[in-house]
Formats: structure tokens, sequence, C-alpha cells
């Protein structure tokens, strides 16, 4: 019997410490309620603060960095990488998290412990019940109001643990997703920043994507996740493509838009492309890689605020999949007399350009028999219908009426 009563002893020695006073550095952290040790401190999806039980696809793992005065720390969601706010405010307000630090005093008694921000009267006297983050009676939000004393709600329970967080939206993907071309469809939450409208194309003569179809701005969506297809915008190998993205207000502190590519088609997102400022008006200009995939794949917008960066994460705001397609490179040389130079003509991909100072009257393109394929009296030109070959193009000037010819050769 003593031998037994010896290894009970040594059992309980070395059993975890699952109630912890005062966090460290470095560490993760679960915050449980005092009166239900099943409920969590989580950051939601709209960056709000509430309780949710233990599940690793929920942000309930949290992280305390020190500030140098005494028992005070900032407390930082390990997922998002954002802080909790102040607790300053009106009695009933809803905390939530946000990219600047503040700075919360963890107060001890009995295990559990408190957390008040410094800015908040009487921030370090329990007795004095200063406002404190409050799990509400009526729901499951974390609100401002008064802390310590006899307000069980106000007391929480740190445990140390690993960082365990898993995507929700994060799923394997197999050789067969891959090789069929399926996309996840991510969580997404609306909030009062949606996009209104995404303008997108090549050069002039490729196809535009435009978001809505109406050309009017888009109003707010019912559903945060929104895969577009009517209309559909088209790539060029080797040549440059804008996005233009419209939001219905300026955005806010910790709002982020994030733009998508998948230039293999095989249903992951490989290209990320982040604006230098978040605005409410912003433009994305990239170059399609020479070696793109030719046909159809997707674009993805992320607008969201919760710190998530990955494609298939969820987002607070709006997740916009759009359909473009991959086009071969085309290119259009010109070989004009050096005789010609007051007219200069030029091509971008299938787009015939003059230049004069003069003025540019017409602009033809014939076949080397003779026939009209193409006309305009601008000083563009679209050959998106005319087909791989050699012609001759004629410009006559506004001012002189002299005629200019080119010969030209699509590829």
């Amino acid at each position: 019997m003593k031998k037994i009563f010896s290894l009970f002893l040594l059992a309980a020695c070395t059993f975890p410490t699952w109630a912890q006073t005062q966090p460290e550095a470095g560490k993760f952290y679960t915050i449980t309620m005092k009166t239900n040790s099943s409920l969590y401190m989580v950051e939601n999806a709209d960056a709000t603060l509430g309780v949710t039980a233990y599940a690793t696809t929920e942000r309930i793992f949290w992280e305390f960095v020190p500030t140098g005065n005494a028992n005070c720390y900032y407390m930082r969601n390990a997922t998002t990488k954002r802080y909790v706010m102040s607790c300053a405010g009106a009695q009933k307000d809803q905390i939530s998290t946000q990219a600047a630090p503040v700075e919360y005093y963890v107060d001890a008694s009995g295990g559990y412990v408190r957390f008040t921000s410094t800015d908040c009267a009487n921030y370090s006297n329990t007795s004095a019940t200063p406002n404190g983050l409050n799990k509400d009676g009526a729901s499951s939000n974390v609100i401002v109001w008064a802390a310590g004393a006899s307000n069980n709600n106000s007391w929480w329970k740190l445990a140390e643990t690993e960082y365990l967080f898993e995507s929700r939206t994060s799923l394997p993907h197999t050789s067969f997703m891959k090789s069929a071309q399926i996309y996840d469809n991510p969580c997404a939450t609306t909030s009062d920043v949606y996009v209104t409208s995404v303008a997108a194309a090549g050069h002039a003569d490729d196809a535009a994507l435009k978001y809505p179809f109406s050309g009017t701005s888009a109003s707010k969506p019912s559903n945060g996740y929104v895969l577009y297809t009517k209309s559909r915008g088209e790539m060029r190998r080797g040549q440059e493509f804008t996005v233009t993205v419209k939001l219905s207000k300026t955005p806010s502190e910790g709002d982020d838009v994030l733009l998508y590519f998948d230039y293999d088609r095989d249903g992951e997102f490989e290209v990320c492309l982040h604006p230098d400022k978040v605005q409410r008006t912003m433009t994305f200009t990239t170059t399609t890689p020479e070696d793109a995939v030719l046909g159809e794949s997707r674009m993805r917008l992320r607008l969201t605020n919760n710190g998530l960066a990955g494609a298939d994460d969820e987002a607070c705001g709006q997740t916009l999949d759009c359909v473009v397609r991959t086009v071969d490179k085309v290119e259009t040389a010109v070989a004009m007399p050096e005789a010609d130079a007051e007219v200069r003509i030029a091509a971008s991909g299938r787009m015939l350009m003059a230049s004069s100072p003069q003025g540019i009257a017409q602009m033809e393109v014939f076949d080397l028999q003779g026939a009209r394929l193409a006309a305009t009296r601008a000083d563009r030109l679209s050959l998106e219908s005319v087909p791989a070959g050699v012609y001759v193009a004629k410009v006559r000037a506004q001012k002189s009426r002299r005629t200019y010819v080119a010969k030209i050769l699509i590829r």
C-alpha cells in the first residue's frame, strides 16, 4: 500500500497545471470562462470577441506580449495577429480586435484572471470594479462591463497550449481535385465594406470582365461568397492584365484586399497580389506568365479584415470568384519605309495604332489580293477578326491627305 501511495503522489505532482495566472511571452493560451469551462474566448470571423465550444477551426488561441509594465500585456490572437481593443468604452459595448495594440492589465485571484485595458480608470484596483472583458449574460458576445468582485463573467482561466489552429477551408487538394480543376469555396461573412464593381482586361482588343454585368454598382451581397460568370476576362500570355476594384466605402484600418490567380489551372491559387495601400478604388496590374496554361480558370478577390491571407481562408467582407480565360500570345509586326516617318504605325497584340502631327483621317488593312479586311476613321484599329498572315496597312493623314503604307505581319 505504501508503494502504491507513493506512485499516486508522483502522478499528482507531474500532472499538468491547467490554471495559470500570469501568461508568459512566446507561449500560446486558451481562455475559458470561470462559470463554464467548456466555453473559450474566440475572435469571430467579423473580428468581434465571443465565446464558443472548443474546436481547432475556431480562433481560440491567444498570445500575450509583455509591454514592460508589471502584469501588463498586449492581448493578440495567435491566428489573425490582431489585438484586443480597449475596454474603456461604454458598458455593453461589444469588444473586437484591431490592428493596433492596446495595453491590458492582467489581475489574478484564486487561479482566475480578469482583463482590463490600462486606459480604464482604476484598472489595477479590483475592488473598484473597473471595466473589463465580460461574457455577456444574454448572448455569446464579450462586452465591456464591470470586472472583479462577484461578477463571475469577468473572470477567466488561462491554459497554456500548443497552437493547433486549422483553417476550416484548408482542405487537402487531391490529385483528382487538381485534374478536375475543383476549387474550394471558402466561408465568408458580409460586412459594411463590399465590392461594388470590378473591371478587368488586357489589351484593348481582349475580352473584358465587368462586374456587375449591368455596369451599375453592385449592392451589398446577401452571401459573403459570390461566383460571378456573366462576363469573362481574357488574359494573353506575356501581356499585361489590369484589374480595377471599387468598394462601397473607404476601408477601415485592418481591411485588406487580395487578388489571386490560378495560372496552371489546377484548382489552387498560386499567385497573390496586394495593393500598396487599401483604398476605395484600387488598380492591380500584372503580366500573365508566358507558360500559363491555356483555357479557363478563376480569379479570386478577397476583401477581409480578419488578418488571414490564404486564398482559401474564410473572409469577413466578401470573396468574389470571377472566370478568366488564358489565350496564346498574339504579335503583330509592322514594317514602314523610312520616307514615311511623318506617320508612325505601330501595333500591340492585335491592335494597330497610328499617330501623326497631321492627324489621322483613316486606317485600312488589305490582304495581298487587295481586299479590304478592316477600316476605321480613328487612330486605333482592331485586327482581332483578321487571321494570321501578311497584310498591307494604309493610313491617310488628316491635314495633308497623304497616304502612308506599311507591311504588317500577324502571327
